[in-house]
């Protein structure tokens, strides 16, 4: 107890000896305690304020603060077999490193509960290999030795499906090696009839199969490769309705992808938008969105929620703004997905630089400084996590990207200087269109590092899933790293388009005046309609298509 504290009772005692044997005094019992309490709320205000209060599971650093109050936060001793993994609750901009047991946390204006997450420290995962003997449980990155069984009568051993190039000795080779990723996986082994043999031969436009049988016969296809993910059918029905022929087609049907939205998210974080912000492209929350001032909206903007926060009377809806709208998930959207497409897989952090059509790749686990791929056709390059500490976060930059390239994290990507084509010419009324495309797709949060420049530019369209922790709602945002402290930066321009699941936030502002962080100058890139960058995530069950003719 605090010795004031102390001394306050004793005074309280003494005045109730002193009234027992009626001495007269101008306060009563009550009064004097009316009297104690208001010193003792003078004396400790910290005590009695409501703050907010911040809950951390599994470690140190409960307790009441006040908004924006940086509290020193603990996580305790991982159990045995286990390590700290990260921080979950709130954005991962409120902490000064998400991925330190120890650290700071900046406090939001609302109570909030944190959890410490451990993993184990060099976990197994179970590889099934069909037509082989060869499963087993194995760490990340052992090396296993697998054989296809032998083949039936008039058949030969052809490729082995599923994974990635990058995990396979030879795809081709039926006794081969197979390097084991950090989740479970299911691989096959595939045959083919030993009478035929197949010939394929691809080019930047066509696809050219050519079978010959045993008989000698040849049957030649051709297949003309869409640039790009601008994959189009066509549809053509016949049938006979109330004794009518009928002919109807349907034309240029294509799965939408998520490079539609220039903004997209399931949680608003009640953060507005405001005046001087205008959106080419859609828009779209699962939550409730929020408006202050004369935000320009260009095209569809919709929420399936209800209600809206703050005030649309001084808003520009171009076509009108509609609430109660269908909910979307990114559920779909994940890690293991991606690495289906990927063409080159590392492990563990990664640093990744480009320059030209060039992709130069630091990585400590593969012993990398500089490592220089030159961009043909369209790229998927994967960073998957390593054991312990060893996260797939990706740390990006590149001042002129010449090509196309989805890049996707396991975990985080940091944005730690500017990301800019070398053709910046993205308005579709431009003579000289730009051909580059870049995608940003992160299992966690996208982040704009400390290390971002002023008024910095971002070509990319950019995808925040969170889907590394579905429980949290909290996770999956993009945001700039410590908006609320960083001096007023200017603009943060961004060409391409954000798809997040929490938002996050830039920077902080008071009516019209920047206060903290970046101001949003936000424009779509909508040459992403109909060709984003290569394979990137499509929507769960949503097509679209160009033409309808009835005849």
């Amino acid at each position: 107890m605090h010795p004031l504290l102390r001394a306050l009772i004793k005074f309280e005692e003494f005045f109730q000896y002193k009234e027992e044997s009626y001495m007269k005094t101008a306060y009563s019992r009550s009064g004097l305690a009316v009297m104690l309490i208001l010193f003792v709320c003078c004396l400790f205000p910290r005590t009695v304020s409501a703050g907010h209060y911040l809950t951390v599971n599994y470690g140190t650093g409960d307790g009441w603060f006040n908004w924006h109050d940086r509290v020193n936060i603990s996580a305790n001793a991982p159990g045995s077999g286990q390590v700290f993994d990260r921080w979950s609750g709130g954005a991962s901009g409120m902490y000064d490193d998400i991925h330190s047991s120890s650290t700071m946390f900046r406090m939001p204006g609302y109570n909030i509960t944190i959890t410490a997450t451990y993993r184990a420290a060099n976990p197994t995962y179970h590889l099934t290999v069909h037509s082989s003997s060869s499963d087993g449980d194995f760490h990340s990155n052992d090396v296993v030795n697998i054989v296809a069984r032998a083949p039936n009568p008039g058949y030969v051993f052809d490729y082995w499906s599923g994974g990635t190039d990058a995990m396979f000795g030879n795809r081709s080779s039926s006794s081969t090696t197979f390097r084991m990723p950090n989740y479970d996986i299911e691989i096959w082994a595939n045959y083919r009839l030993a009478s035929a043999t197949t010939t394929t031969t691809t080019t930047t436009t066509t696809t050219t199969t050519t079978t010959t049988g045993g008989g000698g016969s040849t049957t030649t296809t051709s297949t003309t490769i869409p640039s790009g993910q601008n994959q189009r059918a066509s549809i053509v029905a016949v049938g006979i309705v109330n004794g009518q022929g009928r002919l109807v087609t349907v034309e240029g049907v294509a799965r939408k992808t998520w490079a539609e939205y220039a903004l997209w998210y399931d949680d608003s974080g009640t953060i507005y938008f405001k005046s001087g912000e205008r959106f080419d492209g859609k828009v779209h929350s699962n939550d409730q969105l929020w408006f202050n001032g004369n935000p320009e909206f260009m095209t569809n903007c919709t929420s399936a929620a209800s209600t809206y926060g703050g005030s649309t009377n001084s808003c520009i809806f171009h076509t009108g703004f509609q609430m109660n709208q269908p909910v979307g998930t990114m559920a779909e959207t994940t890690f293991s997905n991606m690495l289906e497409n990927a063409c080159l897989v590392v492990t563990g952090i990664t640093k990744v630089a480009f320059s030209s059509n060039t992709m130069n790749v630091a990585n400590g686990t593969w012993s990398w400084t500089n490592r220089v791929y030159v961009l043909s056709n369209d790229w998927v390059f994967c960073v998957a996590s390593g054991s312990g500490t060893n996260y797939g976060d990706i740390y990006i930059s590149g001042s002129n990207l010449n090509g196309r390239v989805s890049v996707v994290s396991e975990q985080d990507i940091y944005i730690t200087n500017n990301l800019v084509y070398a053709n910046t010419n993205i308005a579709q009324s431009s003579t000289n269109l730009s051909d580059d495309a870049l995608g940003l797709i992160a299992n966690g949060d996208i982040t704009v590092a400390t290390t971002f420049p002023n008024n910095g530019k971002i070509y990319a369209h950019m995808m925040a899933t969170g889907n590394i922790t579905p429980s949290d709602n909290s996770d999956g945002s993009f945001s700039v790293q410590n908006y609320s402290s960083r001096s007023p930066s200017g603009d943060l321009n961004v060409y391409g388009g954000i798809v997040q699941w929490y938002r996050g936030a830039v920077g902080t502002f008071s009516g019209s005046t920047l206060v903290s962080g970046f101001d949003k100058n936000y424009t779509y890139d909508t040459r992403f309609q109909y060709n984003p960058p290569p394979c990137y995530p499509v929507q769960t069950s949503t097509l679209s298509f160009d033409v309808w003719k009835d005849f």
